[in-house]
């Protein structure tokens, strides 16, 4: 019997031999693993080494912080950023929270702590305080980090110096407020508009101008503000420049919110961006004001050039009329008052005076109407102007007159005239009836509207209707001569009216709206004068004796003059200039009958005239009471008549009654009274 623990020879040398296989593969394989890890650790370190060459060489600043907030890694451009080396921050785990500008420390802390939390990447800008106490700007980007088996090993992150950036943003911003600063508080008008019209942007001259809110203008188009009557014009001028034209000069209206019309000159241009238009821009000018002065300007020559017209037609007018009133008058001297004869005179004589109304309307254009100014006051004025317009008329008037009312420096005749014509004016564009306003207070020259008066203290006269209102298109011509909507007007009350406040250094202005009602303006400066009464004549007696030269250039006034002063017993004599006037005054002084009043017609075609003539017989006798008469002047003189050397004034066209009083005046005369002087 064998022995179970025997081993047979071959048996254990076959044994042994797969064992050494299995050693010598399991060494294989360990020396394979070994190369392997060797390779995969010089491969590892070559990345760490790449990483770390990379982080050290990087200009970023790189850091990997642990999970329990320890530093793990700084890269050596914190130095150059922040001005500590990497040791401090590995050294103490609140060193970069130190750093970090006071401001902003708690916007740091909430970016951590939702790095921590969310486990999501995070980017801050903030502030840093260098270790030199510069303060510059980083962008500070954090990742967590998570091993294979999703265990948090820390943040990993960069800070990238952006101070530079943000310096320059900065620059860019305040230069971007400079230029909208300079732009909201520049006087002109600037908008930018985008391809389809809407506004990108207004200043606040532009906002202040037109009345819009910031919010209205959000829902405006371009096209919104313009005048209808300009749309076109200003559409062919966009197309232009958004076509890429050249800046294009244009002049347009715009509408205010209030619906007032501001006209506005200046360039519009359109920025391109890959030659695509991305806004058309325009700076404009308000030049309403100086359209409305140019107007001014452009009515006062049109009114000018009338005058030399007017004042000529009115001339020749009223010497005519001196002879059509003089007859008439000595006609009803001859009469019975109260038969035919004389009441078919008096419609003839009330006839001639409306005519004398229209040459006195003419002559306002000219230089020959210019006003006989003194200080009054113009409350009785307006209600007596205004209540003579409205007689007979369905319409009332509402006046109010400020307490102090200032007086003005005004030709009551002149002013009682304008008020009147607006009056009348204002009746007739009510038919159906109403009331009109009139007010009058004291301002300011600085509070008129359009900065068109001077300096200075005011009384401003607003006559307001509820009537049909004016059509826009009419309102630039209603100042123009003979220019008229009613059937049967001259055309005349505007322009005469306007004339006379031109002349009284004032100003009038028309505000109206198509079924609105008119408002009419007055500004008359204040007079600080005192106030005087207003002369008038010895309306009793007329009639006289004494001898009275008359000269003038038309026969008809000559004779006619002549045969007043007979009829009221003067002894008329007549000459046709002021030289025969010299000759014939010099040749009564010798002949020892000389003339106790001389009248002198202002105006001599291609003759010695009034103002020449009266110097001379000055100097041939010092006491000579010379009268001027004129129906037309291009001089002041019957304004202010004795600067000129002359005793009295009478305006042609004149009656028997105004030429004894103007004579009465200078040549008291204790005769007949004026009860015993037949229908004068």
């Amino acid at each position: 019997m064998k022995n179970d623990h025997s081993k047979d020879p071959g048996t254990t040398a076959e044994s042994l031999a797969r064992e050494l296989a299995v050693l010598r593969e399991a060494n294989d394989r360990l020396l394979a693993e070994i190369e392997e890890r060797k390779r995969t650790e010089i491969a590892l370190f070559e990345k760490v080494e790449r990483y770390r060459t990379l982080a050290e060489f990087a200009t970023n600043w790189i850091f990997w912080r642990g999970p329990d907030g320890e530093m793990l890694y700084v890269s050596p451009s914190c130095e150059r950023i922040s001005g500590h080396p990497p040791a401090k921050f590995l050294e103490s785990r609140d060193m970069f929270l130190s750093i970090v500008h006071p401001d902003d420390r708690e916007t740091w802390l909430n970016h951590s702590r939702t790095a921590e939390m969310d486990r999501q990447p995070e980017q801050v800008e903030l502030r840093i305080v260098t270790r030199r106490g510069e303060t510059r700007w980083i962008n500070h980007i954090c990742r967590p980090v998570f091993s294979e088996t999703g265990r948090f090993l820390g943040i990993r992150g960069s800070n990238s110096d952006i101070t530079d950036r943000k310096r320059s943003d900065e620059a860019v911003r305040e230069s971007e407020e400079r230029l909208r600063d300079f732009f909201d508080n520049a006087l002109d008008l600037i908008q930018s508009v985008s391809p389809d019209g809407r506004f990108l942007y207004v200043n606040r001259a532009w906002r202040e101008s037109l009345g819009y809110t910031e919010r209205e203008i959000a829902a405006l188009s371009v096209f919104d503000i313009i005048a209808p009557e300009c749309l076109d014009h200003c559409t062919r001028v966009l197309r232009q420049v958004t076509s890429g034209e050249n800046a294009a000069f244009i002049e347009t209206t715009f509408l205010a919110k209030d619906g007032r019309r501001i006209v506005v000159e200046g360039n519009v241009n359109c920025r391109f961006e890959d030659g695509k238009p991305t806004a058309s821009r325009g700076i404009f000018r308000d030049i309403t004001g100086r359209k409305r002065m140019e107007e001014e300007l452009r009515k006062a020559n049109t009114l000018e050039s009338i005058g030399i017209l007017a004042g000529g037609i009115a001339h020749d007018f009223n010497n005519i009329l001196t002879a059509v009133q003089g007859y008439i008058s000595l006609a009803k001297m001859g009469i019975e008052a109260g038969g035919p004869t004389w009441s078919r005179l008096v419609e003839a004589e009330k006839a001639s005076i409306r005519a004398q109304s229209l040459t006195r309307q003419l002559l306002t254009f000219s230089k020959g109407g210019a006003p006989i100014k003194q200080a009054a006051s113009i409350a009785g004025i307006i209600e007596e102007s205004a209540s003579f317009a409205l007689l007979g008329s369905n319409v009332k008037r509402r006046i109010s007159i400020e307490p102090d009312l200032s007086p003005v420096n005004i030709d009551p005749g002149q002013i009682h005239q304008v008020i009147n014509n607006i009056v009348l004016n204002a009746a007739q564009a009510m038919p159906e009836g109403g009331i009109i306003d009139v007010e009058a207070r004291n301002v300011s020259g600085e509070d008129a509207p359009g900065g068109a008066l001077p300096k200075g203290e005011y009384v401003k006269i607003v006559i307001a209707d509820r009537g049909i209102g004016i059509p826009e298109e009419h309102l630039p011509k209603i100042f123009n001569p003979f220019f008229t909507t009613k059937a049967k007007g001259t055309g005349l009350g505007l322009a005469t009216s306007y004339s006379i406040i031109k002349r009284h250094d004032g100003r009038i202005s028309v505000d109206s709206r198509l079924g609105g009602g008119t408002t009419v303006s007055i500004y008359l400066p204040a007079s600080r004068k005192p106030m005087s009464s207003i002369p008038g004549g010895d309306s009793r007696a007329i009639a006289g004796k004494g001898r009275v030269l008359v000269m003038d250039d038309e026969e008809m006034v000559r004779e006619v003059a002549v045969a007043i002063l007979d009829a009221i017993g003067y002894e008329g004599c007549a000459v046709k200039d002021g030289a025969e006037a010299v000759a014939s005054y010099v040749e009564a002084m010798k002949a020892g009958i000389p003339f106790h009043i001389v009248i002198l017609d202002l105006t001599i075609p291609g003759g010695m005239g009034g103002k020449e003539a009266v110097r001379k017989l000055l100097d041939i006798d010092p006491g000579a009471k010379v009268i001027v008469s004129s129906g037309y002047s291009q001089d002041p003189i019957l304004s202010r008549y004795r600067d000129y050397g002359f005793s009295g004034v009478i305006a042609k066209p004149y009656q028997v009654g105004e030429l004894g009083k103007a004579i009465r005046l200078l040549l008291p005369w204790e005769g007949p009274s004026a009860d015993s002087d037949q229908g004068l």
